[in-house]
């Protein structure tokens, strides 16, 4: 045995590991043989069995001497485990965050409420201290987000009654979420109800039960300015007018699945942001004939038209609307072109389109739409193809334009004829600002025809805007990781940043192939 397998006694010095046991030497080792038939005598026999009767005597003394290791090693182990609690313990005691005051912590959790207001109930759990900054902090409490189950009500509504009870006069944030009935929600939405004078966001998401016990609000809502109802709503039911028709704040609106020609009384005017889905472009346009003061506008219309085929005469003007986003899904009458056509935005500069509509639909739709020259950023995302020569008609519209992002097959009009045009006499007033181009390139685009756009652009020794390159790809399409590797490499040398990531955006590892 090896002088590193001895167990020493720590008191006594002792060998631990038995040497006084020895292992049993066989007296007759050339008969240990499997294969041998050789039958012993009487003496060989009384022989071999007084050597195994020591062999177990010594089996169960070294047996006994395991359990007592063994034992002493449990209840090392316990000690250990208790020692190393104590450490933990401890060392909370002089850890940092202690030290930190708790103004501050309560101003991290505010910011950590922000876009995750859902947390906060898990914040108030994790220790006594927590929990008292939080209900210490009025600003902390002003935040409640609840996914409503009938099973968790009681709790709930005694965490919205404590939350509320610390939030001082504060603006209320209000996020509901769930599907419980309007009985089961009742007593929940009398302790919110009876502090609507301070609501300042409010999210339903679907809730009916919730919309029917809010007519204690009417009248009430003079904080509220985020209204917003959940996606997963089938359609805006007729009260929600009553309630919230006199918001007298009340600036960004976001809702989906307007009934046709069932268009809420709200206070359209004065609102500045508008989310509108699940709706009629007709509809569309009647809401926004009311809404001269929208400054971010996003439109999903994903109807068919119901009234008609033809849109009434009209020019709806949105003199202040500065973002739009709009998603426009082929219907059976073609009226996308009409739809945009009739929208007036003398000072749009950030647009984003997403349509299954005829190239020359939205060719048309959006020379219409960018008429005034004033687009900054342009994203374009359609399963259809877009030649070249109506994608140099719609930057030739745009001279102040910055950014080009062109989704799905958007990008096909990246062919020889159009990067002729960017990159030929006339790119001087092709969009000469353009500082950013993100493009989804799908296995039928030619990447050749980017990477000349680039050197085009930025790898000659003429001044150029662009800074900023986003190729993104498929993982299912065959990349050609060399080149595109080159690609950024060249791009780095100019001082150009070139990503090339994959179409769920993430880096692509180009150095790892």
């Amino acid at each position: 045995m090896s002088e590193s397998s001895h167990l020493v006694s720590p008191s006594c010095g002792c060998d631990l590991t038995r040497p006084d046991i020895k292992i049993q030497e066989t007296p007759f080792p050339h008969l240990l043989n499997l294969d041998s038939h050789h039958v012993l005598s009487a003496a060989q026999s009384d022989i071999v069995h007084n050597t195994i009767s020591s062999a177990i005597r010594d089996v169960s003394q070294l047996d006994l001497e395991m359990s007592r290791l063994e034992a002493g090693l449990a209840e090392i182990r316990l000690k250990r485990d208790e020692n190393q609690k104590y450490i933990i313990a401890h060392k909370a005691l002089v850890s940092t965050i202690r030290r930190v005051p708790a103004e501050i912590i309560a101003e991290i959790f505010i910011q950590c409420l922000r876009g995750r207001p859902m947390i906060s109930p898990h914040l108030a759990a994790i220790c006594r201290r927590w929990r008292s900054i939080i209900f210490s902090s009025s600003r902390v409490c002003t935040t409640l987000s609840l996914v409503v189950k009938p099973w968790h009500l009681d709790s709930q509504t005694a965490w919205a009654k404590m939350c509320l009870s610390h939030s001082g006069e504060y603006p209320l944030s209000i996020d509901l979420r769930g599907s419980t009935s309007e009985n089961g929600i009742r007593s929940l939405m009398e302790v919110l109800v009876a502090r609507s004078e301070q609501w300042h966001t409010l999210h339903l998401s679907p809730l009916w039960g919730a919309i029917d016990c809010l007519d204690g609000a009417v009248n009430r809502l003079h904080r509220l300015e985020n209204l917003s109802f959940g996606r997963d709503m089938p359609f805006i039911p007729k009260n929600i007018q009553a309630v919230f028709a006199t918001a007298p704040r009340l600036c960004s609106l976001r809702l989906f699945a307007v009934r046709a020609g069932l268009i809420p009384q709200l206070p359209w005017k004065q609102l500045q942001v508008l989310k509108i889905g699940g709706i009629e472009a007709e509809d569309c346009l009647d809401i926004m004939e009311h809404t001269s003061n929208l400054i971010k506008c996003d439109i999903v219309t994903n109807r068919a038209p119901t009234r008609g085929t033809v849109f009434r005469p009209r020019v709806t003007t949105l003199p202040l609307v500065r973002s739009m986003s709009l998603q426009l899904t082929k219907d059976y009458n073609s009226t996308t072109a009409s739809f945009l056509s009739t929208i007036y935005l003398p000072v749009i500069e950030d647009l984003h389109i997403t349509c299954d509509v005829s190239e020359t639909e939205i060719t048309n739709g959006l020379l219409s739409l960018i008429s005034d020259g004033t687009l900054v950023k342009l994203a374009l995302k359609s399963p259809r193809t877009i030649t070249a020569a109506n994608m140099v008609a719609i930057l030739r519209a745009a001279p102040t334009l910055q950014e080009l992002s062109l989704k799905q097959n958007s990008a096909s009009c990246l062919s020889s004829r159009f990067l002729e045009r960017f990159n030929g006499p006339i790119a001087s007033c092709l969009v000469p600002k353009l500082q950013k181009i993100e493009v989804d390139c799908y296995e039928e685009l030619d990447v050749s025809v980017v990477e000349e756009m680039i050197k085009g652009r930025c790898l000659t020794n003429q001044q150029s805007a662009l800074r900023q390159v986003v190729l993104k790809f498929r993982k299912k399409d065959h990349v050609e990781t060399a080149r595109l590797r080159q690609i950024r490499d060249d791009g780095l040398s100019s001082g150009l940043v070139i990503q090339i990531l994959w179409q769920d955006n993430t880096p692509m590892d180009l150095d790892s192939f």
